[in-house]
């Protein structure tokens, strides 16, 4: 069992079939039944020192806004839609024939909100996020003072 974004499906595939072909996913409960963060550790960006920012934007507009090239990415890497668009209908039928296991997080993605701006996420998930739960664990401290030095940590970044 593992935590992990479906991208690494394919990934392993090729070395690991048997494991790929029985991976399945499974949601997590939310508190409360409350909405999630959505994460990405990806993303298109452009440069401000760009000379041909104009150019750049009309790009990552064609590769990302545009449904049909949105939906050939995530066939190619066995990445989730960041287009609404692309978890209904006929590109969800395609994703799900390609890739069965995105199935749980298709029907989750409509609850998902943006977690906001993070500029460096690994920081907060590894040094940040996995020190204090980690102090916790080991009885090293409280649960409510890791969740305050979480809370006043992730906030000073």
């Amino acid at each position: 069992m593992g935590l992990v974004g479906p991208w690494v499906v394919p990934e392993y595939s090729t070395d690991f079939p048997d494991v790929a072909a029985n991976t399945e996913y499974v949601p997590l409960p939310t508190l409360e039944n409350s909405n999630f963060a959505a994460d990405s550790g990806w993303g298109l960006a452009v440069s401000s020192n760009s000379p041909e920012q104009e150019l750049a934007w009309d790009f990552v507009s064609y590769v990302a806004q545009n449904d049909q090239n949105a939906l050939d990415w995530n066939l190619a890497t066995g990445t989730l839609p960041a287009l609404t668009a692309n978890t209904q209908g006929e590109a969800r039928d395609q994703l799900l024939a390609d890739a069965a296991y995105l199935a749980p997080w298709l029907d989750i993605l409509g609850d998902a909100q943006y977690v906001g701006s993070l500029p460096d996420r690994d920081r907060l998930f590894y040094r940040i996020i996995v020190p204090n739960v980690l102090d916790y664990l080991n009885g090293q401290t409280s649960v409510e003072a890791a969740l305050a030095a979480i809370d006043e940590e992730a906030n000073s970044l």
